[in-house]
């Protein structure tokens, strides 16, 4: 039920990203980079990302660094986990080639294509997608990696919220099922994102949150479906953005998004 219950909650969480806690990683081919200025503004990963550990193959430009911290420390790819998003200069066959071959084990039930596999390293899992970006501004192809933290890295809080900007009250709140934290290089936006369950009634939440916030700009409601409502407003300089999901099992949701765009 909570693997369910946390991909309801990730489907309606978007990929994320900024510059303010991004460290520099050089391409592989920095050698050839006429511009070096250029290469440190766009090939960056999260402060503590283990890029030792799990390179960017022929890396040319990084999209988007996110963070999650989750609840559930049964999940199967650990409890807490990196995702990065990337364009190599390399073709398909040579990205797919060097992550199989680089990773300690290839997990065989979850070997989908030669593009789109798991495996282990150091004991930790990594699921890999690779596939031609169809961007219109693309300079490469499409590597996202998922990666999960050191357990001994584990927390009840994302360490990269040092700076998130408490903008909502909330409304009796049972726990909190997950922190993620995205940085986006190519909208230049950061977002904070935090999932809760509450014991709360999914209508007697709305009613809660749509008065206290109604007056704000740019307020809006938006069903989806009979089990899911969208609340989005700013306020301080941010993009809000609040999600009610009520679940068959009688649980309640409420995932709060809060962006800043540069």
């Amino acid at each position: 039920m909570k693997i369910k219950r946390l991909i309801s909650l990730l489907a309606l969480v978007f990929l994320i990203v900024a510059c303010s806690k991004g460290t520099t990683t050089p391409p592989e081919n920095e050698g050839n980079n006429d511009n070096p200025d250029e290469s440190e503004t766009i090939i960056q990963t999260l402060e503590d990302y283990p890029i030792d550990l799990l390179p960017l193959f022929e890396v040319v430009r990084v999209n988007s660094n996110s963070y999650t911290v989750r609840e559930d420390l049964g999940y199967i790819i650990g409890k807490d986990l990196y995702s990065i998003d990337f364009e190599s200069e390399a073709d398909l066959d040579e990205i797919s080639e060097f992550y199989q071959e680089y990773v300690d084990e290839i997990i065989a039930d979850s070997f989908y294509d030669d593009y789109t596999f798991s495996g282990l390293i150091d004991g930790r899992q990594a699921n890999f997608f690779i596939g031609e970006n169809q961007s219109d501004n693309a300079v490469g192809n499409q590597v996202t990696i998922s990666f999960g933290a050191d357990p001994s890295d584990y927390s009840d809080e994302n360490k990269y919220f040092e700076d998130y900007p408490n903008l909502i009250d909330a409304i009796e709140i049972g726990h909190t099922w997950y922190y993620e934290y995205t940085e986006n290089y190519t909208y230049d936006y950061v977002r904070y994102v935090i999932g809760y369950f509450t014991e709360i009634e999914k209508e007697e939440a709305l009613t809660y949150y749509r008065d206290k916030y109604k007056d704000e700009e740019g307020f809006s409601e938006t069903a989806s479906g009979e089990m899911s409502t969208m609340i989005t407003f700013s306020k301080d300089g941010y993009n809000m953005t609040m999600y009610f999901t009520e679940y068959s099992s009688g649980d309640q949701s409420i995932s709060v998004s809060t962006e800043k765009r540069n």
